[in-house]
């Protein structure tokens, strides 16, 4: 049986949180680095949450680690993490050279305007001005980091799927995808 791990990756509320849920109900352990930051008593972390601020690489990679080396053997779902290469460097060390994971990918694109329309769909017709302005400011910090992190993540993880903002929420998210993540484990197979 092979060991293996996903990164669901994109900026915020492009439907990380649901295919999450996709890949709990067919055995992964979810890690959700935002659950991660708001269980932290650290005070930094909770600046960070309340302000909408992102976590510097030090405090994730610490509180992934923790996490992950809980549950290695598992098969894990990490949700919202790596957002940068510094992470990316450190869990692909981490699950792959060092416990001989497989890992793939699935980034989620991301686009205000759609954010904007399935917040409003969730909250009956209304947002908060700060929070839409919070995820306006993360989605431009997110876009202006990603590329490098969109290169290192096909180059050194086995899988890379880009799936199309709104594709969960409109069913379409691939049936290659569904199939990849529902094959038999002793028959896993990676395909560039």
């Amino acid at each position: 049986m092979s060991k293996r791990a996903w990164f669901l990756c994109g900026g915020p509320c492009v439907g990380k949180n649901a295919l999450g849920e996709i890949l709990s109900a067919r055995g992964y352990y979810p890690i959700s680095t935002g659950e991660l930051l708001r269980g932290c008593d650290d005070d930094v972390a909770k600046r960070i949450v309340q302000n909408g601020y992102p976590a510097k690489d030090s405090l994730v990679i610490r509180l992934l680690s923790e996490e992950v080396l809980a549950k290695l053997g598992s098969k894990i779902a990490v949700r919202g993490a790596p957002r940068t290469v510094r992470q990316a460097e450190f869990l692909i060390d981490l699950l792959k050279k060092n416990h001989g994971y497989h890992i793939s990918v699935a980034w989620l694109e991301s686009n205000y305007d759609e954010a904007m329309r399935d917040l409003l769909r969730k909250n009956g017709g209304t947002i908060d001005p700060t929070r839409a302005s919070l995820i306006r400011m993360r989605q431009e910090q997110h876009e202006r980091r990603c590329m490098d992190l969109i290169r290192y993540l096909k180059k050194h993880c086995d899988r890379f799927h880009m799936i199309r903002e709104n594709a969960l929420d409109q069913g379409t998210i691939g049936t290659d995808l569904l199939e990849i993540i529902s094959e038999k484990e002793d028959d896993f197979e990676f395909v560039g």
